[in-house]
């Protein structure tokens, strides 16, 4: 189970942060993010773009289904989440690449698409609704990375609420590439 945690300190330029590790931490990965800072114009509140988020993954066959999803989230109104410049690489190769600025192609379950004020336009809002990347043409049995921008609009609560945490998830055929908790206050 990820966890966030709030710097103690962050040095001028932005490079160095000191953090509390919590006692129940076990060995694990790391991922420094930021939080929103300002509303870009979904709703109300606070948002915050999570830019580069990888994970890997290895089809079993030609086609595979990329499920991007949330968990915990208490409706569009509130929280919500969008896609932005997602990539799918064979090593150094592109096989798949959107921003999103022309238009969702069918390759995606949902054509929703919304244009940030100031920002690019993005697939989404989504809450409590999944939206689906279908590809083709891939190896089976080769490794690909998934590439892609997460757009967290909102009040995410990150793990704070006692009842279920807002997640993100990305799950290929039936295996999950990618489960966090994210939250957009401290």
């Amino acid at each position: 189970e990820m966890e966030a945690i709030a710097p103690l300190a962050v040095n001028g330029p932005g490079t160095r942060a000191q953090v509390r590790v919590p006692e129940s931490t076990m060995t694990g990965p790391v991922r420094v993010t930021r939080l929103g800072n300002r509303n870009i114009g979904i709703e109300s509140g606070i948002d915050t773009v999570h830019r580069r988020i990888r994970a890997e993954f290895t089809p079993m066959s030609s086609t595979t289904k990329l499920r991007f999803s949330d968990g915990g989230l208490s409706g569009a109104n509130n929280e919500s989440w969008g896609l932005d410049n997602v990539r799918v690489l064979q090593g150094a190769t592109t096989v798949y690449s959107t921003d999103f600025e022309q238009s969702v192609g069918p390759e995606w379950s949902h054509p929703n698409s919304v244009e940030l004020n100031g920002f690019s336009k993005v697939s989404g809002p989504f809450s409590n609704r999944v939206q689906s990347l279908s590809l083709s043409g891939l190896t089976p049995g080769q490794t690909y990375t998934l590439e892609w921008d997460l757009w967290v609009f909102d009040t995410w609560d990150g793990l704070e609420r006692s009842d279920s945490a807002d997640r993100f998830l990305v799950i290929a055929d039936q295996t999950v590439l990618f489960n966090e908790s994210f939250s957009n206050s401290l």
